[in-house]
């Protein structure tokens, strides 16, 4: 890609609030699993081997946006849309605009909350 754009600089705000949704429902899940260990009298190491992957997981999210916010790329030309991503595992995509019939802009709630396009059409919707 010739003149390729990044996504906007919130994006990594969304990635940050999605990583600290992933942890609460994690830990919501551990917290289940440490009441069934002492209810049901389990193994006392399952439910810190699940404490230990949901902050790894956690942890591991928060490291990757950096790389994702890096290595997400797209280009509007009259054409087609392009879209490239990964380094490691390169991608590229191209949308010609003559397939494209309408615009859902879909995410997490964050998403929504947080304004990253303007649809000038009016067909144009947004989905959380």
């Amino acid at each position: 890609m010739k003149t390729t754009q990044r996504l906007p600089k919130k994006i990594k705000k969304v990635w940050q609030l999605s990583a600290l949704l992933s942890l609460v429902i994690g830990l919501a899940v551990w917290a289940i699993i440490v009441w069934a260990v002492g209810h049901f009298d389990w193994p006392k190491w399952i439910d810190h081997i699940f404490l230990a992957l949901v902050l790894l997981d956690f942890v591991t999210e928060l490291l990757v946006i950096p790389y994702r916010y890096r290595f997400w790329l797209y280009q509007i030309t009259p054409t087609d849309v392009e879209i490239e991503s990964g380094f490691f595992l390169h991608k590229q995509t191209a949308i010609p605009i003559s397939r494209i019939q309408k615009c859902y802009f879909t995410g997490w709630t964050f998403v929504s909350v947080l304004p990253f396009a303007k649809c000038k059409n009016r067909d144009c919707s947004s989905r959380a």
